[in-house]
């Protein structure tokens, strides 16, 4: 996405194009006095005759009797739509075709149809002639896809504003014009830049916005607005580029629900947060300006601006993230923390803060240093311990001249207690004139720190007891009976007192624990603090989520699992948020039903990468099918289907989708395996080009385990829609076929079939892209049971594809197949479009690919579950449904 000023002559130019090919064309005015809504009905039209489908025509509605209008006819294409006057306008009905739809005026125009923009079309919300008081407003409803017909657009809003509710797919160019206002909300994509001038642009989604690289986005003197509306983090890829005219006016506003992260470069002046902004890609500018009460961390160490002033709070990240020539002017009431070493030119606080890590981030001042009312807070990490008499540096002053004005409390030789050791203050360290803390004797007093730094989840209302801090003494043994302070926010929970700050005592090996009642109907993260009165001036944080259950699901992957006797076994619980919170540190459950099962992670915590647990697991005794149930102790179990097979039943290195290659496109053989058989059969072609198969249902090795070899069939049947299982007959062998493997993805296919004789080399068939399965062990050949004996479904999975071939009879009981090569997972269920063939002579001639013909019979959906499945079909306007288990041989 990117935003790039355009002059106004552009607007008028495109205006003129539009406008000049409307001579042409029918132009009509919206009466609204019909007795519907309809566009069909002449009365609603000012000539008294209704649009004509395929047309060319330029709409003008102005306030009427009925300003709700349904489009009825299909094959409409507008040249110009215009709304005008005080009025709310909607559009419903029959997708239509704009060249541009334009509000003017007060025009308050609501699309709920599914609208097509032509390539040199555009959107409007305003116009040159309008008043300076005019609200134009044009929203696309949500729900409502605004496809385009080229890959040129135009969005553009003069006074007005244009609302895009997850409407926009792949925009390519988008232009807001001075006094505008576009808002992109929800799940907006875009291919091209879009461009602001001196207006205003809102981009508010639950989870980022287009498609990185999209361009860079120049919001020219406009302001930007970045609103989060869910809990989770917000990720914008993009490049952005904002500036404001007005120093009182911050260039970009980051707010919401949840944290923002920006990923792409962002050329900005000034920025006002009320949501966390994480900043990873480069900043760019003269003068950076921080506000808000919200915390933004810079992350990038190619940051480049010359003068930084913060008046919210500014996070250093863990990295040399600042310019070595900036000049940086913490406010009152700012606060800049630093989490790694920085060098800078000048340093000025004036009644704000700064936050210093002894030892991991000092800072080094090559110009002036001035502290004028300026709080010093130091954040050491649990390990900083240092020698006596050695000297940990806070701030290097290489500047003219020593510290301006000293810390509020900190005199020269102020006495400081860090870690429970005591250090001396000096202004005089280094060179004359440096802050640095000088240890004293080893540490007189306890220490306090956390048993644990890994982030962990609670369920909104729920309870856990895992806050743990150690209190150990200046030799490091633990304190015993020491007290330790918890303390919590109120809207995030309270303690089993029931207040938000409870007091323990330590146990013999230091560790003190408060249970916790998280809030309820809360989702967000939150900190518990600790203290000690043993260990002043030390607080330990223990960050946490705390979440809804309503707002997480348990998925399991996969769902079935075939497991050989004596090997390890594995699956994979993970937990989603509908609102994108993360879900660390929730702890799993295994329940296996059967004793003799070992499950190596039983319980286990998330991880915090993305929210799951693998489980591992291994059964001794012999082959039987069993299940596992999981779930988190806050939702219903999942459960995993375990089916244990013997040694070795686990690989079917020969089972797949198997060709001649492009050059005999049409027909292939499916080789499905259990454990040492083969069940395969060949889709071909008869005499007549029309399609049938050839059964190989068992058979037998040779000696090297090479050849597999075995008896061949054309059975006959009843019709696939009203079958008869009576009428199947298998008959005798119709010859035989033989399969030598060359190598594993290699083999060649020998046959003898109704006396005719050849071979073919044949591959494995690649049909399915890299993508993660959410089912896996798929693959097999399934039928309708014993009661519908003679025909079946060959199932061949690649990744998360399926390859499915139906091999049944037609109308005449002849053999016949239909093949689904493709689909795509749905809510759980695999479907697609469902294909008749029809090609060359397989027997007695040489094949020609030339002579395939695909024709598209109708669609499939399939409904799995571990050992079973509801085929539904369509196909020549014959409606089905199939009930499916896998086929034992």
């Amino acid at each position: 996405m990117a935003f790039r000023s355009v002059a106004l002559a552009a607007l008028l130019g495109l205006i003129a194009l539009l406008c000049g090919s409307a001579a042409q064309a029918q132009e009509k005015y919206w009466t609204g006095l019909g007795t519907t809504d309809a566009w069909s009905e002449k009365a609603n039209w000012s000539d008294n005759e209704a649009p004509r489908p395929f047309g060319l025509f330029s709409f003008t509605f102005r306030p009427s009797p009925r300003n709700a209008s349904r489009n009825d006819i299909a094959g409409l294409e507008f040249l110009v739509v215009t709304f005008e006057g005080n009025a709310n306008y909607a559009l419903t009905g029959t997708p239509a075709t704009f060249r541009a739809i334009t509000a003017k005026g007060n025009a308050n125009v609501r699309v709920d149809m599914d609208a097509t923009v032509t390539w040199d079309g555009f959107v409007g919300a305003g116009d040159v002639a309008d008043p300076a008081t005019a609200q134009p407003r044009v929203e696309f409803v949500r729900g409502r896809t605004l496809t385009l017909g080229g890959n040129s657009f135009t969005a553009l809003a003069q006074r007005g504003e244009i609302v895009f509710d997850s409407n926009i797919r792949e925009l390519q160019v988008t232009r807001v014009q001075p006094g505008g206002n576009v808002t992109f909300s929800g799940n907006n994509s875009f291919a091209g830049p879009v461009s602001a001038s001196r207006s205003v642009v809102t981009l508010k989604s639950a989870t980022g916005f287009g498609l990185p690289g999209a361009g860079t986005n120049v919001a020219y003197e406009s302001r930007l607005e970045v609103v989060n509306t869910a809990a989770g983090e917000m990720v914008v890829d993009e490049p952005i580029v904002a500036s404001s005219a007005l120093s009182s006016v911050a260039a970009m506003t980051a707010s919401g629900t949840g944290p923002i992260r920006l990923r792409g470069a962002l050329s900005v002046s000034s920025i006002a947060v009320s949501t966390d902004l994480a900043l990873e890609g480069a900043v760019t500018a003269d003068q950076l300006r921080i506000d808000g009460s919200a915390a933004v961390t810079l992350l990038n160490p190619a940051n480049a601006f010359q003068s930084l002033v913060v008046r919210g709070t500014l996070r250093m990240g863990a990295a040399e993230v600042l310019p070595h020539n900036v000049n940086m002017m913490v406010s009152p009431g700012g606060l800049a923390k630093f989490d790694a070493a920085e060098t800078m030119n000048g340093l000025a606080c004036q009644g704000g803060a700064l936050e210093l890590k002894p030892g991991v981030a000092s800072l080094h001042v090559t110009g002036s240093v001035g502290m004028d009312g300026c709080e010093l807070r130091l954040a050491p990490s649990p390990a900083f311990a240092p020698a006596p008499g050695s000297v940990t540096t806070l701030i290097r002053n290489d500047g003219a001249s020593g510290f301006l004005q000293l810390f509020p409390g900190y005199p020269e030789g102020a006495a400081v207690t860090v870690n429970g050791q005591a250090f001396r203050l000096t202004y005089t360290a280094l060179n004359g004139k440096s802050l640095a803390l000088v240890a004293g004797g080893p540490a007189t007093l306890p220490r306090l720190q956390a048993v644990s730094t890994a982030l962990q989840s609670i369920p909104a209302d729920g309870f856990d007891g895992s806050f743990l801090v150690r209190l150990l003494r200046p030799d490091g043994s633990a304190f015993d009976g020491g007290d330790v302070t918890f303390q919590i926010a109120p809207d995030c929970g309270r303690w089993t007192n029931g207040l938000t700050t409870a007091t323990v005592d330590t146990r013999a090996d230091g560790i003190a624990t408060a249970p916790l009642y998280s809030a309820p109907s809360r989702s967000a993260r939150c900190q518990v603090t600790a203290t000690s009165s043993q260990a002043p001036n030390v607080l330990v944080p223990l960050d946490f989520y705390v979440f809804k259950a309503s707002e997480v699901r348990l998925v399991v992957e996969p769902a079935r699992v075939v497991a050989e006797t004596g090997k390890p076994f594995t699956f994979k619980a993970r937990l989603e948020s509908t609102v994108g919170l993360p879900l660390p540190g929730v702890l799993i459950r295994v329940s296996p039903v059967r004793t003799s099962i070992s499950i190596t992670t039983n319980p286990a915590r998330t991880d915090g990468a993305d929210n799951s647990v693998t489980v591992t697991g291994i059964a001794t005794h012999e082959p039987v099918s069993y299940t596992i149930d999981v779930a988190p102790d806050f939702l219903p179990a999942k459960t995993v289907t375990v089916v244990q097979v013997p040694a070795g039943y686990g690989e079917r290195p020969r089972q797949d989708m198997w060709w001649s290659g492009p050059a005999e496109n049409g027909w292939g053989m499916s080789i499905v395996q259990h454990a040492d058989t083969l069940f395969a059969v060949i889709y071909a072609y008869d005499a007549s080009g029309a399609p049938t198969w050839f059964v190989m249902p068992g058979g037998s090795w040779n000696a090297q385990h090479t050849t597999y070899s075995g008896a061949a069939y054309l059975p006959s049947g009843s019709p696939y829609f009203n079958y008869d299982v009576s009428r199947f007959a298998v008959g005798n062998p119709i010859g035989s076929i033989a399969i030598n493997f060359a190598d594993a993805d290699h083999a060649t296919l020998s046959y003898s079939l109704n006396g005719f004789s050849g071979t073919k080399a044949i591959v494995r068939q690649v049909f399915a892209p890299e993508a993660l399965a959410p089912l896996n062990g798929l693959g097999d050949m399934w039928w309708g049971g014993v009661s519908q004996n003679g025909w079946g479904i060959a199932i061949l999975q690649q990744q998360a594809s399926l390859f499915s071939v139906w091999f049944t009879y037609d109308a005449s009981g002849k053999a016949t197949w239909f093949v689904m090569p493709a689909g795509a997972w749905v809510d759980g269920s695999y479907e697609g479009r469902l294909y008749r063939t029809a090609g060359s002579p397989w027997l007695g001639a040489a094949y020609d690919p030339a002579a395939l013909r695909v024709i598209d019979a109708g669609w499939f959906r399939m409904y799995f579950s571990p050992d079973s499945t509801l085929m539904q079909y369509m196909v020549d306007d014959r409606l089905g449904a199939m009930p499916l288990v896998r086929q034992p041989f």
